[in-house]
């Protein structure tokens, strides 16, 4: 893969005087955790593949039977780092806010999936959390003279976010005798920067890993210009490990230069495309900007466009030509910014308006467009997650407000832009629907009840788990390789669902009877 990152070998050792004494280089440390290998959900919200499809590698329970209920709930996506000690199934991290207590701090809770039995915890942080995030890096290794000798890319990061001021970048060490690394770099002023974190509700994460340096792209941060102005300015902070005879430590990097915004917040994570070593961003007066990160030495800007651009040649009623154009006036980008599995299209939302636009990878070209509901807006509150049918196409899911009580679940064709088919939802839904690896969809409202929705539109079977759905479902494997469904009710409960098993009943029936 061609990237920006590729001949930085000189910048590498022109640091290692700055690190810590020499250690140990410990190859066995950690298990490497690559995150494409089909054995880790690491990022529920970006699927298995870094790009936010919320398209999982497991089968949902056809039949639901609850395994286990823990208290707490969810305040964002759940993320699944495994295997561990504790479980060999992995550990998750559930972003979660008490509901009750004196202290309202957030935290990350660690609960192992086989049997739901919570072991620790990550915080407390101040504001809402995001889901934590994991991306791989490099530990490069020099021999004499600065030699080369070997590198390794798949070295965890994890970055763990509140909803203002927090945001911790761990790692842990490769080397004997060398400490972990632990930052906070919620306010980089601290570090001699002009940047500090948006008070946000909550944080953005995307991740860009290329094997030799990789980063967190952290959107809602905010540079003060030479006025003292805050001007919105995402941030990527790269991290990886070298051992020389020169010094052994981890090296941070921090890139706000390269990644100017626009002139609001950008609500939505960062997106990266392998396909083209491109970034996308989407901000909330509806512009999208495009980062080109093939470029020495540093990212460049590549493209900007807007969704009211898009919208240009919508028409009223898209089934009746004579009805007129009905651009967009304005509008913003405030859901994540999708690909399909090929990386070659990008999907877009307009979610005020409700409007889903299909534009080319690499030159940001409009391929389509489609309004969810003829001549309104129809505001766009979950998704769009990806996925394929039951025929292997690929199809586009996203949850919009019909009604004045009511949501509705579009299924759009990610070739063309047709809309498939609709499920009506019985109330209001602010939840992005996940889909398992044999296209179901599973999707819950804000009266707590959760829908299992075959890829044709055919309700499978529905659960009234007690309140409000709003963090998408996700589907992890336990220790025993069976699927676990699992979905937070607001922050009261976080329920593990899994298939029931079918009891065989004997031909003759169950009878009571003595001896032979």
């Amino acid at each position: 893969m061609k990237t920006r990152w590729r001949l930085f070998g000189g910048f590498i050792l022109a640091i290692l005087a700055l690190l810590p004494l020499n250690a140990q280089y410990v190859h066995s440390a950690e298990p490497p955790i690559d995150p494409l290998a089909p054995y880790f959900s690491w990022r529920s919200t970006a699927g298995v593949d870094q790009r936010h499809s919320n398209r999982s590698l497991f089968d949902g329970p056809t039949v639901p039977s609850i395994r286990w209920i823990l208290p707490g709930g969810l305040s964002a996506e759940i993320t699944h780092i495994g295997p561990s000690l504790l479980d060999p199934a992995g550990i998750l991290y559930a972003p979660q806010t008490p509901a009750g207590g004196t202290l309202r701090y957030t935290r990350y809770t660690q609960i192992t999936p086989t049997i739901g039995i919570t072991v620790g915890s990550v915080g407390p942080f101040w504001g809402q959390p995001t889901a934590a995030t994991i991306f791989n890096t490099a530990v490069y290794v020099f021999g004499q003279n600065d030699i080369f000798v070997e590198s390794s890319g798949t070295w965890p990061v994890f970055v763990f976010a509140g909803g203002q001021y927090d945001c911790i970048i761990y790692s842990p060490s490769p080397f004997l005798g060398v400490p972990d690394l632990f930052v906070n770099i919620g306010d980089l002023r601290s570090h001699g920067l002009p940047i500090r974190r948006i008070a946000a509700q909550k944080t953005h994460i995307g991740t860009y890993t290329d094997g030799l340096l990789s980063y967190a792209l952290i959107s809602d941060m905010i540079r003060i210009d030479d006025q003292g102005f805050g001007v919105p300015n995402p941030v990527a902070v790269g991290v990886f490990w070298v051992a020389s005879q020169r010094g052994t430590g981890p090296v941070v990097v921090i890139d706000y230069t390269s990644f100017a915004g626009s002139v609001s917040a950008a609500l939505g994570p960062g997106v990266f495309n392998q396909h083209n070593d491109s970034g996308f961003i989407g901000f909330h007066d509806g512009s999208v900007f495009v980062y080109d990160l093939t470029t020495i030495p540093l990212p460049s800007f590549s493209n900007a466009f807007t969704v009211m651009e898009l919208s240009l040649s919508d028409l009223l009623d898209p089934n009746d030509w004579s009805s007129g154009i009905d651009p967009i006036e304005s509008d913003s980008v405030d859901r994540p910014i999708v690909f399909n599995e090929d990386n070659l299209v990008a999907y877009i939302c307009a979610t005020n308006n409700g409007r889903v636009y299909a534009v080319d990878a690499l030159t940001g070209a409009r391929l389509w467009g489609t309004r969810l509901v003829p001549g309104r807006a129809a505001p766009i509150m979950g998704g769009p997650a990806i996925g394929t049918d039951e025929f292997g196409f690929e199809t586009l899911y996203v949850v919009a407000r019909t009604a004045s009580n009511r949501g509705t679940l579009f299924a759009i064709d990610a070739d063309n832009g047709n809309i498939k088919w609709q499920f009506p939802l019985q109330n209001i839904s602010r939840c992005t629907p996940t889909v398992d690896s044999e296209g179901r969809i599973y999707v819950g409202d804000d009266r707590g009840i959760l829908y299992a929705i075959n890829s044709d539109g055919v309700l499978l079977w529905r659960l009234n788990l007690g309140a409000s759905i709003r963090v998408a479902p996700a589907i992890v494997s336990d220790a025993n390789g069976t699927p676990l469904l699992l979905v937070a009710a607001s922050n009261r409960n976080l329920f593990a669902i899994e298939q029931r098993t079918v009891i065989d009943i004997p031909l003759g029936g169950i009878g009571v009877g003595g001896g032979p």
